[in-house]
């Protein structure tokens, strides 16, 4: 299990740092934050020196410094732990997703506060190893703490909410609206951050995106919202990237910090709104 678990840290690391662009050791996209909590809060403590030892070989690999790889290493298990300790001391730990205080509860504790860690950390492990030039730092710290809370916010509640087998089977009316949901998401999706037109244009219509995640919100539930936010969130990096989509007008890392924000906060009101009405 620690094997596995390390293998799909350092399999979704090299993923986030592909996408790095600021600084090959930073990254706007850092799913594994999200991986290390939702491991630390379903399978247990124990699987902290996965998460450790992945870390470590992601940066390792990549920047070949074996003393900042080690205190970034240490900055991002500690991240997980304490964020792991915050979602079940004040946010009902692997139930963080089921009401929405506690959505907000882990948002602000967990997933925005615990985030710091890591980001300061890592920050000053790259400045002191001369990876960094100092009056870069500030931008590194928001990428790396932006990064990190998105990752945070994503990837448990898939996790946590589909971990348990839903205990009613969908009716063929239910099956058919879930589908026009996903075909209407891609759709919205593709033309506020894919190859239309309007996409091309930048215009301002991310807010277009709401109402079909209202609708997963409303008509399906915490686990469904969950997953749609994370699918828009894979087609809207995936366009911003490719200078596409209303976060597209300024300069690459930018536009996915922009992108980042808009996705966290997205999330953590549909998540809220999902458990309302699943109660």
């Amino acid at each position: 299990m620690i094997g596995g678990l390390t293998a799909v840290y350092v399999a979704a690391g090299r993923f986030g740092l592909s996408l790095a662009l600021i600084n090959k050791s930073t990254s706007a996209v850092w799913p594994p934050t999200g991986i290390a909590i939702a491991a630390l809060l379903l399978i247990g403590t124990f699987t902290w020196p996965a998460i450790a030892v992945g870390s470590f070989l992601v940066n390792l690999t990549t920047s070949g410094v074996v003393a900042s790889s080690a205190a970034i290493a240490a900055g991002n298990t500690v991240e997980a732990l304490t964020a792991a300790w915050l979602a079940r001391r004040f946010a009902r730990g692997r139930s963080a997703f089921e009401r929405p205080p506690d959505v907000v509860r882990f948002a602000l504790l967990a997933a925005m506060g615990a985030t710091t860690i890591a980001a300061s950390v890592g920050t000053a492990a790259l400045v002191a190893a001369g990876l960094v030039a100092l009056r870069d730092a500030r931008s590194i710290w928001l990428t790396w703490w932006l990064g990190d809370t998105a990752g945070a916010l994503l990837v448990p509640p898939i996790v946590l909410l589909w971990r348990r087998e839903s205990r009613a089977r969908w009716t063929a009316s239910a099956t058919i609206e879930a589908a026009a949901l996903v075909a209407s998401l891609l759709i919205v999706s593709l033309l506020v951050f894919g190859g239309s037109p309007i996409a091309a244009g930048g215009y301002p219509l991310e807010f277009l995106i709401v109402p079909f995640l209202l609708w997963a919100a409303f008509r399906f539930g915490a686990p469904e919202t969950a997953l749609s936010v994370a699918f828009v969130s894979v087609v809207a990096n995936e366009g911003t990237l490719r200078g596409r989509g209303p976060f597209a007008h300024v300069r690459p890392n930018e536009s996915l910090l922009l992108l980042q924000a808009f996705v966290g906060v997205t999330t953590t009101v549909m998540l809220a709104v999902a458990a309302e009405t699943s109660r």
